[in-house]
């Protein structure tokens, strides 16, 4: 018999383990709660408008294409990280901003 790991929780850190642990030969069962993987990393709409769930801005792209290498595979052959500038912009009541 092989062997076999539970992951509860599919955000950023499941996902990375079950990953790395299925690479290594285990059976991997993955519990997520909500109705799809990503655990917080997700957008939601309410009359039109879009919010952020939780991490949805990357800040450290190579662990995602180090997971990707030691499944054998290439980040890019899924999907484009795109930069951006400025990451985001924070407005005050004067009207005054903030980028980072």
């Amino acid at each position: 018999m092989g062997k076999k790991a539970i992951v509860i929780g599919s955000g950023f850190g499941g996902l990375s383990a079950a990953a790395r642990l299925a690479i290594k030969g285990y059976d991997v069962t993955l519990f997520e709660k909500r109705d799809k993987l990503g655990g917080r990393a997700y957008t939601y709409e309410i009359d039109g408008f879009k919010f952020d769930g939780g991490p949805t801005v990357i800040t450290a792209p190579w662990l995602l294409d180090e997971i990707w290498e030691l499944a054998g595979k290439r980040r890019e052959d899924y999907f484009e990280l795109i930069p951006l500038d400025p990451y985001y912009k924070i407005f005050d009541h004067n009207g005054r901003a903030f980028s980072y």
